[in-house]
């Protein structure tokens, strides 16, 4: 049986002996290939993947969504920890990374660099646009926002030398995993906008996405945006999704509301979902 389990998320409600913190970490079990995606921002993940009874020394590869640190600075504890040394990210991933708050930037990135991959010996894969990682596990990278009613967050800059510019998200990775009769997809945030992603995917792949897995960054948008995301994911074939982190209530609500197509879960710490 082919799973996602969660090693963590903001919650853990269902789970109370486990951590929690605000991030993401799943471990995705396919065909005897096992990937951790993302790492939250700290070890908690490890403590819980050992109540779970999930052994990460058998990990395979790590896939790394984008470099926010609640999606990434719990890999140094991982590489110090466990054999796995193969990582995959976006050709973008090592960009530095940051928010605003009235007027003052502040780091949201992570806290190791490419120095530290070739003192653990990490061999990284950089994706640029799409890697096929088993005959029916791709990652894809450069995903470009197409929505009108999809804007990127404004609050979230890189910064070059002195200057800050506008992330345009370009480095995000999403997962793929092609079932021959249609495709789940699995994302860290989903700051390029969930509609663009599964628009850009459907595309490459010519097959409709089934089921959304993570985080889809909709917790501050407007009931505009929240209907249009919904009326556009049900046209595009979506069947069900597993929500958590970043998503936020409003969409989850609105399609029990609505009695929607799509058939509406969240997730916690601790939560297995069937692949």
């Amino acid at each position: 049986m082919n799973t996602c389990t969660v090693l963590l998320e903001n919650s853990n409600k269902n789970f109370p002996h486990s951590k929690c913190s605000h991030g993401l970490s799943l471990l995705l079990e396919i065909d005897n290939y096992k990937i951790l995606f993302d790492t939250g921002p700290n070890s908690d993940f490890i403590y819980n993947a050992n109540l779970l009874k999930k052994n990460l020394n058998s990990v395979d590869t790590v896939v790394l969504s984008h470099s926010h640190y609640d999606h990434c600075c719990g890999y140094t504890e991982f590489v110090k920890k466990f054999r796995c040394r193969e990582l995959i990210c976006s050709d973008r991933f090592f960009y530095d990374k940051y928010g605003i708050t009235d007027g003052v930037y502040y780091n949201k990135g992570i806290d190791f660099d490419e120095k530290f991959l070739n003192c653990f010996v990490i061999h990284t894969t950089f994706v640029e646009r799409t890697l096929k990682l088993t005959n029916k596990i791709f990652i894809h990278s450069n995903i470009e926002n197409t929505e009108d009613f999809e804007p990127l967050p404004k609050k979230y800059f890189i910064k070059k030398g002195n200057d800050f510019e506008s992330d345009l998200f370009l480095d995000e990775s999403v997962l793929v995993i092609d079932n021959h009769d249609g495709l789940t997809l699995i994302v860290g945030c989903s700051h390029p906008g969930i509609v663009s992603i599964v628009k850009n995917v459907s595309k490459i792949h010519e097959k409709k996405v089934k089921t959304i897995i993570g985080g889809l960054h909709l917790s501050n948008s407007n009931q505009d945006r929240i209907e249009k995301t919904i009326i556009s994911l049900e046209e595009l074939g979506v069947e069900s999704v597993y929500l958590g982190h970043c998503t936020g209530d409003k969409i989850l609500d609105e399609l029990k509301k609505k009695n929607s197509l799509i058939k509406a879960h969240s997730f916690s710490t601790g939560a297995e979902i069937q692949l």
